[in-house]
C-alpha cells in the first residue's frame, strides 16, 4: 500500500469525518432539547445534553458493533482489535497511555475516570464502514463521540521497514496524540467548541509531542485567510483544506505566543461553563473574534516577511 505522502493522508483523514443524515436521530435530538429545557439544569448542561445523549447512544452501538473483537485493557483504555492486529495491540496501548499523560499536561486537564474505547480496524473498508465515512479512503484515525478509531498500522506503514523502525514511525506519524487531544477537548467542554479551535489545538499538541506537522500552504495563499465563522460547521466545505488546517494552527500559535498556554486552559474552562466562543474570548482574552482574525493576519504577515 502506498503510504506517501503521509502528511497528505493525515490531512485528508481530518477532512473526512462522518456526517449524520438520519432524520430520526435529528428528531430525537430536537425532542431532548425541548425536554431538557424543563429539567432545571444549568444552561451549559441544557445546551450540551442532546450531544451527551448522542454520545451514549453511539457508545452502545460501537460496543455492539465490536462485540466479537479481542480486548486489551490498560489503566485508561479499552483497546479492541481483531486477530490480525494482535501483534500491534501492545504497541498501540503503550503509545496511547504515554500520549494520554502528555496531552493532559499540555491541556491542563484529564477526562473523568473512565476507560476510553480505542478500536483498531484491520482495513480501510471496515474502518470507514464503522462510522459511514464518505469520500476517499485515506484516513488512518478519527475521534468521534467518545471513542478513538484507528486504521491498523499494518494497512499504512511501509511493510518493508523492520519492526523497530515501524514502531518509531507509528509513534511519530500516527494519529494518536492528535485524536486524543480532540477527545480531551470534547470531554472538557462537553462538546461546546468550534472546529477551528479543536483542530488548531490538536495540531499544536501533536507538533509538541511528536514533531508531526501537516503540509503548509504556498506563501501566495497565506494572505487569503478564511473568516473564523467559516471554519466551524463549514470547515470541510472550504476549497483549500491545507489553508484551513494551517490557519487553525496559526491562530492557536498566535494565542499561545502572545498570551501563553495558560490562557488556552482558561478558554476551554469558559467553554465548559457554557459560554459561546465569542463570549469566551471576550472573557478570557478581552477581544472578539473579529479582532482575533485581524491580529492573526498581522502575525502571519510578520512571519512571512
Amino acid at each position: 500500500m502506498d503510504c506517501a505522502p503521509l502528511a497528505e493522508r493525515r490531512r485528508k483523514e481530518m477532512a473526512n469525518l462522518a456526517t449524520v443524515n438520519n432524520k430520526s436521530v435529528i428528531a430525537v435530538l430536537i425532542f431532548f432539547i425541548i425536554v431538557s429545557s424543563f429539567t432545571g439544569r444549568g444552561w451549559a448542561e441544557i445546551r450540551t445534553l442532546p450531544y451527551q445523549i448522542l454520545k451514549k447512544g453511539i457508545s452502545l452501538y460501537v460496543n455492539y458493533q465490536t462485540k466479537d473483537f479481542e480486548v486489551k485493557e490498560s489503566h485508561n483504555f479499552i483497546v479492541k482489535y481483531t486477530s490480525a492486529d494482535a501483534d500491534m495491540a501492545g504497541l498501540i496501548t503503550e503509545t496511547a497511555e504515554t500520549y494520554y499523560h502528555q496531552v493532559g499536561k499540555y491541556l491542563g486537564y484529564n477526562p473523568p475516570a473512565q476507560k476510553i474505547p480505542l478500536i483498531i480496524y484491520p482495513d480501510s473498508d471496515s474502518f470507514n464502514d464503522s462510522f459511514g465515512m464518505k469520500g476517499d479512503k485515506s484516513a488512518v484515525g478519527v475521534y468521534w463521540a467518545g471513542s478513538i478509531r484507528l486504521l491498523s498500522p499494518h494497512a499504512w506503514l511501509p511493510r518493508e521497514l523492520p519492526g523497530p523502525e515501524r514502531e518509531v514511525l507509528f509513534k511519530k506519524d500516527g494519529p494518536l496524540s492528535h485524536e486524543l487531544t480532540h477527545l480531551f477537548i470534547d470531554y472538557q467542554t462537553k462538546g461546546n467548541y468550534t472546529r477551528w479551535l479543536t483542530e488548531g489545538i490538536a495540531q499544536y499538541v501533536e507538533r509538541e509531542i511528536t514533531g508531526f506537522t501537516l503540509d503548509e500552504p504556498l506563501r501566495s495563499k497565506r494572505s487569503k485567510l478564511y473568516p473564523l465563522t467559516s471554519l466551524d460547521g463549514e470547515f470541510d466545505q472550504q476549497p483549500d483544506q491545507i489553508l484551513a488546517y494551517w490557519q487553525s494552527l496559526k491562530t492557536v500559535d498566535y494565542l499561545i505566543d502572545h498570551y501563553g498556554p495558560e490562557k488556552i486552559h482558561e478558554l476551554l474552562k469558559a467553554l465548559a461553563q457554557g459560554f459561546r466562543i465569542n463570549e469566551a474570548f471576550s472573557k478570557v482574552y478581552g477581544i472578539n473574534l473579529s479582532t482575533l482574525e485581524k491580529n492573526v493576519k498581522d502575525y502571519i504577515d510578520t512571519e512571512t516577511i
